[in-house]
């Protein structure tokens, strides 16, 4: 059998990757004024000097610069990655357990959100509160979750209906 639902995760995740980070480089400025919160903030906490802060902040600046165009290839990875850990417990799911691809994506969509709490969680406080707010200051809520409502909503309508991309996928070889 074709894994058919690690292809779907991968191949919606890459291209909703691919769409948010297109639409990812008109913040670029709000990305860059995010990087140095986040520097500055940091350095604040660890005492470093203001003259290493600015020599920093303009190293922020000149990278950022070309960074900010990575962002549809980032989003392309990052997508695919998301994709196979969502698709991958949505086919272990329907294989093992036998459920209706429905509410196997539905559950391998909640263990993919877990898994991104629990990332986002300790990541937030490591650095004691600081990615949550500069996310929610720097970059509009729609954008933060634009990403994953797509996702979700495309994962769910490929599991659960059939249609043409079914051929796609159970397609047998041309040439034996």
């Amino acid at each position: 059998m074709t894994p058919k639902y690690i292809l779907y995760g991968v191949l919606i995740g890459a291209l909703v990757g691919l769409f948010w980070g297109i639409i990812g480089i008109a913040y670029s400025e709000n990305y860059s004024e995010m990087a140095k919160y986040l520097v500055i903030e940091t350095s604040k906490q660890y005492n470093v000097s203001e003259s290493e802060i600015s020599i920093a902040i303009k190293s922020i600046e000149n990278t950022m610069r070309y960074v900010t165009y990575l962002l549809p290839i980032s989003g392309v990875i990052n997508g695919a990655i998301l994709g196979v850990i969502a698709g991958g417990f949505t086919q272990l799911f329907a294989d093992k357990l036998r459920i209706k691809p429905t509410i196997a994506a539905f559950m391998g969509i909640m263990v993919l959100f877990f898994i991104l709490a629990i990332i986002i969680y300790y990541t937030d406080v490591y650095t004691g509160g600081l990615i949550t707010s500069s996310l929610t200051e720097y970059l509009p809520l729609w954008y933060v979750l634009g990403p994953y409502l797509t996702y979700v909503i495309l994962f769910m309508v490929f599991c659960s209906i059939k249609g043409p991309w079914e051929s796609w996928v159970e397609a047998p070889p041309k040439n034996y």
